[in-house]
């Protein structure tokens, strides 16, 4: 499908590397349906159909023109080296959200957004490190669960505290910095990360149902986001797209290495290691001879 308010090359991007989808999977898939019409809030009304049995429905011709404009903003993110922090702490649909995260090696937040997550990422990092470092302690038990070093109280405290930091980070656990944009699955649950990407000047592609407030989100997505089948074919596309530009950025790197070549092959093996874990086929590494570009 071609876009007419888009440019050339952004056309040729969805056509060639962006996953294909119809207004006609959108609808089988349940995305027009919002919520009760009482209980809307007009920052959607550019995105609503119509009413129906009392329930708004949603314009599948704009959720699928500005899903599109989302996942095209994702692969050039993405392909130009960046990360994305997928978010949904929605009970019913943050199981789908955090296997397609994993499955593209993106960083999630799924049980619960703690205030400052971005804002205040140094406090996070300082957890991320204790995460790491009372697993390694306590890897180093013998067989009877007793440490050379901490005596058996102490060992249960750090077992308890790092059961606790898991359920809040362990999805941040191999982010070295913090994520350079965010996709939020629920604008209204999930408010307080959409502020905290505003303050920093960050453009968050947000899902938005008929009683959410599109005010200051960068990439709107008019979307009944309480389905569990909606967000599992959204968050699928997204991972698609995330691959896809993995991919396409290992086919195009092109290097040209004098002596110590040792970056490249970070690079390299960084790329390989995220398709791989995705896709599930292996990128060549670099070779320690000079390379050229073609």
């Amino acid at each position: 499908m071609y876009f007419n308010s888009l440019s050339e090359k952004d056309n040729d991007i969805i056509e060639k590397f962006l996953p294909k989808f119809t207004i006609q999977d959108l609808m089988d898939h349940g995305f027009h349906y919002g919520h009760k019409a009482s209980k809307w809030n007009p920052s959607m009304r550019p995105y609503i159909l119509g009413v129906r049995n009392g329930v708004h429905i949603i314009d599948l011709k704009k959720t699928h023109y500005m899903m599109t404009v989302a996942l095209l903003n994702l692969y050039k993110e993405i392909k130009d080296g960046k990360s994305v922090l997928f978010v949904c702490t929605n009970q019913a649909t943050r199981a789908v959200v955090k296997e397609f995260a994993v499955k593209c090696g993106q960083p999630y937040v799924t049980h619960r957004w703690l205030g400052g997550m971005l804002t205040n990422w140094r406090t996070i990092v300082v957890s991320i490190k204790k995460i790491k470092k009372f697993e390694k302690i306590l890897s180093e038990r013998d067989e009877k669960g007793r440490h050379q070093v901490y005596a058996k109280k102490e060992i249960n405290k750090m077992s308890k505290e790092l059961d606790k930091l898991r359920v809040y980070f362990d999805g941040l656990r191999n982010v070295n910095s913090r994520p350079d944009n965010i996709i939020v699955f629920d604008a209204k649950k999930d408010d307080i990360a959409i502020k905290e990407a505003v303050k920093l000047r960050i453009s968050p592609t947000v899902v938005c149902d008929t009683n959410c407030s599109t005010r200051e989100i960068s990439y709107v997505i008019p979307s009944n986001n309480d389905s569990r089948k909606v967000v599992k074919f959204m968050s699928s596309l997204m991972c698609d797209t995330i691959l896809s530009a993995i991919q396409e950025d290992v086919k195009s790197y092109k290097m040209n290495i004098k002596g110590d070549h040792s970056d490249a092959a970070k690079k390299s093996e960084s790329l390989n290691s995220k398709i791989k874990a995705g896709l599930g086929i292996d990128v060549p590494k670099v070779e320690t001879a000079e390379v050229s570009a073609s």
